[in-house]
């Protein structure tokens, strides 16, 4: 969906677009209102930036949740106490014989958040840089203030 604000133009061609669509307009209007879930509408580029950095990162968050609740569940599920105090591999020997001192699991664990803390610090600079941007301004103003 194209959040440009140059998108929301009406025009009077598009009039009847628009009072057609009033009744849900009324109920949709752009305001903040108590337990709401998303953003609202954005009335800048920036805060279009920040919307899709916002969804950027719960896409990496989703996605992390998902793959440690399965490793946490394979887990629980693969080694869990069978009978007596006695864990039982046979069926797993192959799985389980890899797991301890591999030293290519561990450096993949290791440099795998470095690189997922690089894409998520990439755009939000970059975001964080356009935010100190003001562009020409038509108008400054000078105040001094004495105490």
């Amino acid at each position: 969906m194209k959040r440009h604000p140059n998108h929301f133009i009406y025009t009077k061609e598009h009039g009847w677009q628009v009072k057609s669509f009033l009744p849900l307009a009324i109920v949709g209007f752009d305001v903040a209102v108590d337990r709401q879930i998303n953003f609202q509408n954005p009335a800048t580029l920036v805060m279009d930036g920040v919307i899709d950095l916002h969804h950027d990162i719960m896409a990496f968050l989703i996605l992390i949740v998902a793959v440690v609740a399965y490793i946490l569940f394979s887990a629980l599920f693969n080694f869990r106490e069978v009978v007596n105090g006695h864990r039982e591999f046979e069926g797993l020997g192959a799985v389980t014989r890899h797991v301890n001192h591999h030293s290519l699991l561990e450096v993949i664990w290791t440099i795998l958040p470095a690189f997922i803390l690089i894409a998520i610090a990439l755009p939000s600079f970059a975001l964080l840089y356009a935010m100190d941007d003001v562009g020409e301004p038509t108008l400054t103003i000078k105040v001094i203030g004495h105490q």
